[in-house]
Formats: structure tokens, sequence, C-alpha cells
């Protein structure tokens, strides 16, 4: 959505010396994602196999290399660290490959599971953010902590997604310790209300869980935290401010509905590619519903070559 053909975007992640690693490898460099891997022979590259039904979809993930990152011998590498010191935007999620979303310091561009877990596709603009993905919580929680003390301590943007809601089912402990540095938080209705569950907020009104998570211990006091709620076809739930506030979808006819699978990691990454031009809450939020309205219309989680978004 960015349209630009600079690389911005730097990935972290863990792969296998196989062929899978190298489609990764390649469908990230025609992106223009900066890709650095993790590169081990003890497991192959995770893999994830989607089964769509209708508007309704079923996930099988091969985790494999996905649990096999090592912060000290990547992240804590110099040559890396140095990357993610010149970050001014982080995004962590939970997916089938392990990694870390950087964005470089540099002028915006100008506007133009345990193993079944649910795993995302690269959904949306590389030159924003790059997708990350898998299971650090799980595998390597000293990696998000690090980054995320970094980005508190220096004042920069540090995102994370629920992801599924095994994360605050079996996870809680480690989802805590980095809850206190999130600076957006985003789920969805199904993800949302686990995690409400599992903190005892004795709430299953969205918007309720929505403003109590806002309010959950926070770091960086510079930064008042932003939640947001996706919730499918009915209206995305965000604090702004002190508010809460409803954000409907944009329509579209049943028929026109092709494959959800990615939806969710669209509007993430329409909302990222709006946040790095330092739009306002409300515009990232309607960037993320163009995207993700476009992503279903089509066949796995693919995009146009050029945005419609104005």
């Amino acid at each position: 959505m960015i349209q630009k053909p600079h690389r911005v975007a730097t990935f972290f992640g863990c792969i296998g010396t196989d062929h899978f690693g190298e489609i990764l490898k390649k469908k990230a460099g025609e992106a223009n994602v900066d890709a650095h891997y993790y590169e081990q022979n003890e497991e192959p590259t995770g893999t994830c196999a989607a089964c769509i039904t209708g508007d309704n979809r079923s996930l099988v993930a091969n985790l494999a290399a996905a649990n096999c990152y090592k912060k000290e011998k990547h992240l804590d590498l110099d040559s890396n660290w140095e990357l993610v010191e010149k970050a001014r935007v982080y995004y962590i999620a939970w997916d089938v490959w392990a990694g870390l979303a950087l964005l470089e310091d540099q002028p915006a561009p100008q506007p133009c599971k345990p193993e079944w877990a649910e795993c995302g596709k690269l959904g949306w603009s590389p030159d924003c953010v790059a997708h990350p993905g898998g299971f650090f919580l799980t595998v390597s929680p000293e990696s998000i902590l690090k980054v995320a003390k970094h980005a508190s301590d220096n004042n920069k943007i540090f995102c994370m997604n629920l992801s599924a809601p095994f994360i605050s089912q079996f996870f809680k402990e480690p989802l805590m310790k980095v809850m206190p540095y999130v600076d957006i938080l985003f789920g969805n209705e199904t993800e949302a209300a686990t995690f409400a569950k599992e903190l005892g907020f004795e709430t299953d009104d969205i918007a309720e869980i929505a403003k109590k998570t806002q309010t959950l211990p926070k770091e960086n006091r510079k930064r008042q935290r932003e939640v947001v709620f996706t919730q499918g076809e009915d209206v995305t739930v965000a604090t702004v401010g002190d508010k809460v506030t409803m954000f409907p979808v944009l329509d579209i006819d049943q028929n026109d509905i092709v494959d959800t699978n990615g939806a969710g990691d669209a509007f993430v990454g329409g909302f990222l590619s709006a946040l790095v031009q330092d739009q306002a809450l409300e515009e990232c939020i309607r960037a993320g519903h163009y995207a993700a309205n476009v992503i279903i219309r089509r066949v796995g989680c693919t995009f146009p070559e050029k945005p419609n978004f104005h």
C-alpha cells in the first residue's frame, strides 16, 4: 500500500536448509523485504496447510524450524542487533515462521500453537513492515523482551498480536511479561475473549475488554496503549484516547468472499502501512479495513500490484 521500492522492512526468522527455506528467501527478495534468517539443519522450514470451506477455514501447522530460533546465535549478533537499533517500529506475532519485524529509522514515505496452532501468511505491503511470526513467546521469549525493552527505552513503537487463543491459555506468564511494553495490541474477538477470561476481567463485552486491556500496567508512559480488536464482518473495536470507538468494516457481498485466510494479517498490514506514515489511529484502521477487504476477494493471501486506496 505504500508503493515505494525501497527496503525499509527487516525480517528476522528461523528456517531450515531446504526447498521451503529457499522459497521464503526468494519471495522476501521479490517483496523488497530485507530478510535475515537464522538457518539451521536440525528441522525443516515451518509449513502450514489451509483448508478453505466456504468462508470458513481450518489450519494445520508444522512448526519445525520455528521451534529452533536461538537468541544468542542470531538476535545477539552485532550485525543483527544493529538492524534492531535502526528500527522505529516493531511488530511481534506468533505464527509459523519465527521472526521480528523492523522498520528502519528513515523518513516515512509520502502517501501516494502447540503443534496444531493457527498460522499466518505474508499479508501486506512489505515496503511497510514485514510479517513477523513464529511462536517467539513459546520458543524465545527472551528475544521478545530484549526488543520490547529497547523499544520502550527509546520511545519507539512496539506492536504485538494475540494471534491465537492458546497463547493466552497456555503461555499467559510470558505473555504478561511482555504486555507492559506493548504500545499497540491487535487481536480478534475470540482471542480477546480468551485473553479476558484468563485475566479474570469477568466480561465478554469486547469494548469493555479493550478498555481493561488498555489500562493494564505499562512501562513507557509517553505512549498510551492502543488496543484494536477485529470481529470479522462486525465492527472493529479500538481504544482512541480514553474512549472505546467502533469502526464499521467495508461492505462486501457474501458472493464476493473467496478466501478469508490472511484477512487478519492483511488488516494489520494495512494498519501499519498508515502508521509508519504517521497517520492517526482512525486512518490506520481505515487502511486496515481496505487491505482485509481486498484479501478476502482473492484466492490465497494475495494482492493486486497497486492499491485503490484513497
